[in-house]
Protein backbone atom coordinates (compact mmCIF):
# COMPACT_ATOMS: atom_id res chain seq x y z
CA UNK A 1 0.00 0.00 0.00
CA UNK A 2 1.11 3.60 -0.47
CA UNK A 3 -0.55 4.88 3.41
CA UNK A 4 -2.92 6.60 1.63
CA UNK A 5 -6.81 5.91 1.90
CA UNK A 6 -10.29 7.83 1.14
CA UNK A 7 -13.36 7.80 3.31
CA UNK A 8 -16.06 8.71 0.80
CA UNK A 9 -19.84 8.93 2.31
CA UNK A 10 -20.79 9.25 -1.49
CA UNK A 11 -23.82 11.38 0.24
CA UNK A 12 -22.56 14.56 -0.02
CA UNK A 13 -19.23 16.53 1.54
CA UNK A 14 -16.87 15.35 4.15
CA UNK A 15 -13.67 17.04 5.71
CA UNK A 16 -11.32 16.21 8.97
CA UNK A 17 -11.00 19.02 11.14
CA UNK A 18 -8.44 17.43 13.76
CA UNK A 19 -6.63 13.92 14.44
CA UNK A 20 -4.76 12.19 17.16
CA UNK A 21 -2.52 9.39 16.31
CA UNK A 22 -2.33 6.58 19.61
CA UNK A 23 1.07 5.22 20.66
CA UNK A 24 0.39 2.34 18.88
CA UNK A 25 -0.42 3.81 15.53
CA UNK A 26 -3.94 3.85 15.08
CA UNK A 27 -5.25 6.93 14.04
CA UNK A 28 -8.31 8.96 14.77
CA UNK A 29 -9.99 11.46 12.80
CA UNK A 30 -12.74 14.01 14.31
CA UNK A 31 -14.66 15.56 11.42
CA UNK A 32 -18.21 16.14 9.62
CA UNK A 33 -20.13 14.98 6.81
CA UNK A 34 -23.10 16.88 4.89
CA UNK A 35 -24.90 14.41 3.05
CA UNK A 36 -26.56 16.21 0.12
CA UNK A 37 -29.67 18.55 0.72
CA UNK A 38 -28.87 17.83 4.65
CA UNK A 39 -27.83 18.97 7.39
CA UNK A 40 -23.99 18.15 8.87
CA UNK A 41 -22.87 15.63 11.14
CA UNK A 42 -20.29 15.11 12.92
CA UNK A 43 -18.08 12.04 12.82
CA UNK A 44 -15.39 9.97 14.17
CA UNK A 45 -13.31 7.50 12.19
CA UNK A 46 -10.33 5.18 12.88
CA UNK A 47 -7.69 3.67 10.99
CA UNK A 48 -5.45 1.48 11.48
CA UNK A 49 -2.37 -0.59 9.81
CA UNK A 50 -2.80 -3.54 8.17
CA UNK A 51 1.06 -4.85 8.94
CA UNK A 52 2.27 -2.44 5.74
CA UNK A 53 1.91 1.17 4.99
CA UNK A 54 -2.04 0.71 4.02
CA UNK A 55 -4.43 2.16 6.31
CA UNK A 56 -7.65 0.41 7.25
CA UNK A 57 -10.76 2.12 8.21
CA UNK A 58 -12.79 0.37 11.12
CA UNK A 59 -16.05 0.41 10.16
CA UNK A 60 -17.24 -1.24 13.33
CA UNK A 61 -15.53 2.15 15.05
CA UNK A 62 -17.28 4.85 12.59
CA UNK A 63 -19.77 6.79 14.86
CA UNK A 64 -21.99 9.88 13.36
CA UNK A 65 -22.96 12.33 15.70
CA UNK A 66 -26.60 14.10 15.40
CA UNK A 67 -25.95 15.72 18.74
CA UNK A 68 -28.64 18.21 19.72
CA UNK A 69 -32.65 18.58 18.87
CA UNK A 70 -32.48 22.24 20.05
CA UNK A 71 -29.29 23.71 17.79
CA UNK A 72 -26.75 22.30 15.89
CA UNK A 73 -23.16 21.59 16.45
CA UNK A 74 -20.66 22.45 14.07
CA UNK A 75 -17.00 21.55 13.60
CA UNK A 76 -14.43 19.61 15.49
CA UNK A 77 -11.97 21.92 16.16
CA UNK A 78 -9.25 21.44 19.14
CA UNK A 79 -8.25 18.33 20.77
CA UNK A 80 -6.58 17.15 23.51
CA UNK A 81 -6.93 13.53 25.10
CA UNK A 82 -6.88 13.43 29.20
CA UNK A 83 -5.01 11.34 31.10
CA UNK A 84 -7.55 8.57 31.47
CA UNK A 85 -8.12 8.43 27.75
CA UNK A 86 -10.40 10.54 27.15
CA UNK A 87 -11.26 12.42 24.28
CA UNK A 88 -11.85 16.52 24.32
CA UNK A 89 -12.96 18.09 21.75
CA UNK A 90 -13.91 22.06 20.80
CA UNK A 91 -16.53 22.83 18.55
CA UNK A 92 -19.63 25.40 17.35
CA UNK A 93 -23.08 25.37 18.93
CA UNK A 94 -25.03 27.29 16.45
CA UNK A 95 -28.25 28.29 18.98
CA UNK A 96 -30.49 29.82 16.07
CA UNK A 97 -29.31 33.16 16.42
CA UNK A 98 -25.15 32.76 16.86
CA UNK A 99 -22.33 30.60 17.56
CA UNK A 100 -21.95 29.73 20.97
CA UNK A 101 -18.30 28.05 22.63
CA UNK A 102 -19.07 24.29 23.04
CA UNK A 103 -16.48 21.37 24.59
CA UNK A 104 -17.51 17.83 24.16
CA UNK A 105 -16.15 14.89 26.17
CA UNK A 106 -16.11 11.31 24.45
CA UNK A 107 -14.79 8.08 26.44
CA UNK A 108 -13.75 5.49 23.76
CA UNK A 109 -14.87 2.36 24.05
CA UNK A 110 -12.50 0.44 21.82
CA UNK A 111 -14.59 -1.54 19.55
CA UNK A 112 -17.67 0.03 19.98
CA UNK A 113 -16.00 3.53 18.90
CA UNK A 114 -16.47 6.65 20.77
CA UNK A 115 -19.11 7.77 22.89
CA UNK A 116 -20.43 10.91 24.50
CA UNK A 117 -19.45 10.73 27.93
CA UNK A 118 -22.12 11.82 30.50
CA UNK A 119 -20.38 12.30 33.36
CA UNK A 120 -19.73 15.89 31.72
CA UNK A 121 -21.91 18.49 31.64
CA UNK A 122 -24.78 15.81 32.05
CA UNK A 123 -24.85 14.61 28.63
CA UNK A 124 -21.31 14.55 27.59
CA UNK A 125 -20.99 18.01 26.28
CA UNK A 126 -21.32 21.80 27.75
CA UNK A 127 -22.42 24.86 26.02
CA UNK A 128 -20.72 28.24 27.03
CA UNK A 129 -22.83 31.54 25.32
CA UNK A 130 -19.54 33.97 25.99
CA UNK A 131 -20.97 36.86 25.43
CA UNK A 132 -24.16 38.02 23.32
CA UNK A 133 -22.90 37.57 19.51
CA UNK A 134 -21.12 34.97 18.00
CA UNK A 135 -18.50 32.90 20.25
CA UNK A 136 -15.65 30.13 18.17
CA UNK A 137 -14.20 27.82 20.24
CA UNK A 138 -10.75 27.01 18.15
CA UNK A 139 -8.29 25.61 20.79
CA UNK A 140 -8.37 23.27 24.35
CA UNK A 141 -5.67 21.76 26.32
CA UNK A 142 -5.56 20.81 29.94
CA UNK A 143 -3.96 22.59 32.72
CA UNK A 144 -1.44 21.28 34.85
CA UNK A 145 -4.53 20.14 37.71
CA UNK A 146 -6.39 18.55 34.61
CA UNK A 147 -8.90 20.86 33.59
CA UNK A 148 -9.97 21.77 30.34
CA UNK A 149 -9.00 25.09 28.86
CA UNK A 150 -10.86 26.45 25.63
CA UNK A 151 -9.74 29.29 23.40
CA UNK A 152 -11.27 31.20 20.63
CA UNK A 153 -12.85 34.67 19.72
CA UNK A 154 -16.42 36.50 21.05
CA UNK A 155 -17.81 38.78 18.89
CA UNK A 156 -19.88 41.25 19.92
CA UNK A 157 -23.57 41.94 18.43
CA UNK A 158 -21.66 45.65 17.64
CA UNK A 159 -18.26 46.65 17.65
CA UNK A 160 -14.56 44.44 17.89
CA UNK A 161 -14.05 40.66 18.24
CA UNK A 162 -12.01 39.93 21.33
CA UNK A 163 -9.88 37.22 22.71
CA UNK A 164 -12.24 34.42 24.95
CA UNK A 165 -10.69 31.75 27.12
CA UNK A 166 -13.05 29.43 28.96
CA UNK A 167 -12.10 27.16 31.74
CA UNK A 168 -13.91 23.98 32.45
CA UNK A 169 -13.92 21.02 35.80
CA UNK A 170 -13.07 17.67 34.82
CA UNK A 171 -16.23 16.44 36.51
CA UNK A 172 -18.72 19.20 34.79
Amino acid sequence: GDGIVLTDFDRGTEGISTIFVRPDGTIIVFGNWTPAGDTASLTVLRYFSSGTDALIRDEAYSNAFNLSPSGTYENFHGLTVQLDGKFVTTLYYNNGTNLDFAVARFTDTDFGGLVLDPTFAGDGIAVSPIGPGEDQASGVTLDAVGRIVTAGYSRPTTGTTGLAVARYLVSE
